[in-house]
Formats: structure tokens, sequence, C-alpha cells
């Protein structure tokens, strides 16, 4: 096992031992755990995407014809989140201009 250290600010550091009361957990068992939650953060799955995208229930249950439109769907709301995302052009339409020769 490797043994680290580590400098927290004093809130992180109320926070830290706070959690270790509350848990009643070593700061070692916290940090793994908050560790441990953090890489599992990218794994999604198909119920916390629903979830993310505003489709709950939406992958519930089985059969063909519940799964026809999930690929569609999907691929609207993800386009949707995108369009929302990107920044404003400032009411102007971006125009790519060829470069001078």
């Amino acid at each position: 096992m490797r043994t680290i250290s580590l400098r927290l600010d004093v809130d992180s550091d109320a926070l830290l031992r706070t959690l270790c009361e509350r848990l009643g957990a070593t700061q070692t068992d916290v940090v793994r755990k908050a560790l441990e939650s953090l890489a599992g953060e990218g794994a999604r799955t198909p119920g916390l995407l629903g979830l993310e995208l505003g489709l709950p229930g939406f992958f519930a249950g089985s059969g063909a014809d519940k799964a026809a439109g999930h690929s569609a769907a999907i691929k609207a709301k993800l386009a949707e989140r995108q369009r929302d995302q990107r920044p404003a052009l400032g009411g102007r339409a971006a125009t790519r201009s060829s470069p001078r020769t």
C-alpha cells in the first residue's frame, strides 16, 4: 500500500472531518470512497443517461417494440444539448473565409 500526503484548505479539512464523524470512517476510507465515486462517474448506465437527458423510464421494459425509437430519440436529445451548449455568435451567422494568398 502506498502512503501519500495532501494539503487541504480550511474548508476542505472541515468537510473531511465532518464526513469522517458522520460516517464513522477514517480519513483514508472517506478519500478512498470519494475516489471510487469519481471514477464511477464515467461509466453511465442507460437508466442514468435517460434521466440525464430528460427521458425517465425510457429504457424500462423489454421487447423490440419499446426499443424501436430509442436510438433516434437519444441522438435528438444529445444534438439538442450540444446546440444549447454552443456559445452565441452575437446574432450573426458564422462564415468561413478562405485563406488569403
